[in-house]
């Protein structure tokens, strides 16, 4: 049996423990290694056990892993080790091959996991490095309560999970070093979010794009890295609500929130506009979930305080509860989350009534519309349903002008910011309770569709919530759904390396495979080189694919060159192993794959590798791969558009 790897937030966080750089240089010196140097699985152990202790290294690997070993504690009080790193070690080092890494790629991936994991708990203690020069000292610094809330949150178990989810979307949808190739493989790694995903952007809220999307390349390619970051990130608050005893009341708080920012999204006239304005109105709500999340007890003696003192504000009760605001506790939380700067402003509410005549400042109209959807949200759960009109009415009176729209308009956004939640709400799979205040949020559309005035401006129809259609039961209904969406998309013009994409992501979320890469020709070097990788390790893995076409010996260069597509059962046979390279048996060492080749007049200029983990994953029905070799021809039709 494996040794059980104990959850990060059971090691002590050390401001002086050399652990993170060290493993942080490890996995810098193995990203810019040559296909031939990447180190094999007890290399790479050895290579960390050096850069934490030094002559340590010198030993062999038994002697080590038992030095490593769960109950083990010889090591020296100055070289004490996170339990979590411990394990992973030990799993690289240890003699017994049931309990090691199968290769060194799932060690590497293992060590990736854990520093992110790592990097969050740190910058929970100490704080990330300033986003931009000049900006003030961080709010957690130089207030001790937001310090003693930061401090309860982080021993709560799934906090530490949610914050490493949140700066790793952060950081790749806002990145430029960061590729639409790496940021789709990141969502593609979580199942359910990707699901989740899909189904939104097949909801009224993105109507526009047509529907009928079925993979994240599309979504990502047509939607952007903002919206997708958007997404991505209410999805994740979403997910950590779950196995909470509390969970209705946190439903209702993040709907609200949810509806604030949709309601802010339809105020808005451009895409670049609604995308901040989701955000910033959604976040806006970030501290009032939070201490649902983690403070139960004293969310509830919140809501108490409020009930028995209407004057009472929300501001007010929190600080009296809490010793601070929920706007505080949101801002220092996003300090954590190195959320950007422009969020965070966007997450400050203004107070007091709009101004009189329309807003022409970008930053002061899109802080307004944030504070518009959250006090449309609040007067609609306060309201109920019999009551949501004229609560409506109300607030559009009041922001007509600031936000240039007739109220009728603005009532009329509402309606449809209520028929996208109720949308929104059904492809998340959420079930609200009958007698939930939320309910409101959900049914304004459908309720008060015929009390609204009939003079109201023709292009802002009214949006009914369309079912939605579940994920498809099988693989080949997934294949064939794929194959329809790259035949539209050559149709409409799309580019090749979003068709590729989509081409790549369709096989790998059909058929689970460990990971798909794409092999183009470099004329230069007569090589097939990987050019787009998505699954496990797929930035670490795709510079090692370079197949010599000039060597026939090797496997994957004879089945490339003779053009026969070929599926490999187990890879690990001795008389396959034999033939396959030496940085494919250090670096990759799959147990099963399927080889593709793509070929034209000229020749081979291409393969497709997509391997599983397991050998019996590897069989395929008729239709299957019939559907897969659909698939690799649509590749070589778009490849000939740059022939």
């Amino acid at each position: 049996m494996l040794p059980t790897e104990p959850s990060p937030i059971e090691s002590p966080v050390r401001p002086d423990d050399p652990a993170p750089d060290a493993v942080r240089q490890a996995l810098r010196q193995w990203a810019d290694a040559d296909a031939d140097t990447l180190p094999t699985l007890e290399e790479a152990a050895l290579q960390v056990v050096n850069l934490l202790w030094g002559s340590l290294a010198d030993e062999r690997a038994l002697p080590i892993a038992s030095l490593l070993a769960p109950g083990h504690s010889d090591l020296p009080d100055h070289l004490e080790l996170d339990a979590s790193l411990r394990a992973l070690l030990y799993r690289a080092l240890c003699a017994l091959p049931e309990e090691r890494f199968a290769s060194a790629a799932p060690f590497i991936a293992a060590l990736q996991d854990w520093l992110d994991q790592r990097t969050a708990l740190d910058a929970l203690e100490t704080g990330p490095a300033p986003l931009e020069s000049g900006l003030d000292t961080p709010l957690r610094a130089v207030n001790p309560v937001l310090q003693t809330l930061l401090a309860r949150m982080r021993r709560q178990s799934d906090f530490p999970g949610l914050t490493a989810q949140i700066v790793k979307i952060q950081r790749l949808a806002s990145s430029e070093n960061e590729n639409l190739n790496h940021l789709t493989n990141e969502i593609l790694e979580d199942v359910a979010l990707t699901n989740k995903l899909l189904r939104l952007v097949n909801s009224a809220r993105f109507a526009h794009l047509g529907g009928d999307i079925s993979t994240v390349s599309r979504a990502v390619s047509l939607i952007g890295f903002a919206e997708v970051r958007n997404i991505a990130m209410s999805l994740v608050l979403l997910e950590h609500m779950h196995n909470k005893a509390h969970a209705e009341q946190i439903k209702t708080e993040f709907l609200r929130a949810m509806f604030a920012g949709t309601y802010a999204s339809e105020l808005c006239k451009t895409p670049a506009e609604q995308e901040e304005a989701f955000i910033g109105a959604m976040f806006q709500s970030l501290g009032r979930l939070l201490c649902e999340f983690y403070f139960p007890q004293e969310a509830n003696r919140i809501r108490l305080m409020l009930a028995e003192a209407p004057a009472t504000t929300l501001d007010q009760a929190s600080r009296r509860v809490l010793g601070l605001g929920f706007e505080e506790l949101a801002l220092g939380v996003a300090d954590v989350w190195r959320l950007p700067r422009s969020m965070q402003r966007l997450m400050r509410r203004k107070e007091g009534p709009p101004p009189s005549r329309p807003l022409t400042d970008a930053l002061e109209r899109l802080r307004w519309v944030a504070t518009a959807g959250n006090e449309a949200a609040d007067a609609l759960l306060r309201a109920g349903p019999e009551h949501s009109l004229r609560q409506l009415e109300r607030l559009a009176q009041r922001y007509a002008s600031s936000l240039d729209y007739t109220p009728q308009a603005l009532v009329q956004l509402g309606l449809s910011a209520s028929d996208k939640m109720a949308a929104a709400v059904q492809a998340m799979e959420l079930e609200v309770a009958p007698d939930s205040p939320a309910l409101t949020l959900l049914r304004a559309g459908q309720v008060l569709a015929a009390d609204v005035p009939a003079n109201l401006p023709a292009n802002l129809p009214m949006r009914a919530a369309a079912p939605l259609a579940h994920e498809p039961a099988s693989a080949v209904d997934l294949l064939a759904t794929g194959v329809q969406d790259v035949t539209q998309a050559m149709v409409d013009g799309g580019s090749v390396n979003d068709v590729l994409r989509m081409i790549a992501e369709t096989m790998f979320r059909a058929m689970q495979f460990q990971r798909v890469l794409l092999c183009l020709r470099d004329a230069g070097t007569e090589q097939l080189v990987g050019r787009l990788c998505l699954g496990r390790d797929a930035l670490r893995v795709q510079p090692m694919f370079r197949i010599d076409l000039k060597a026939p010996d090797n496997l994957f260069s004879a089945v490339a060159l003779k053009g026969v597509d070929t599926l490999i059962r187990d890879a690990r046979s001795p008389n396959v192993a034999a033939r396959l390279p030496g940085w494919y048996l250090r670096g990759v060492q799959a147990a099963s794959f399927l080889l593709l080749p793509l070929q034209g007049a000229g020749g081979t200029f291409g393969l497709i590798y997509a391997d599983h983990a397991e050998p019996q994953r590897a069989d395929f029905h008729e239709r299957e791969l019939a559907l897969l070799k659909s698939l690799r021809n649509q590749a070589v039709m778009a490849l000939r558009q740059l022939r």
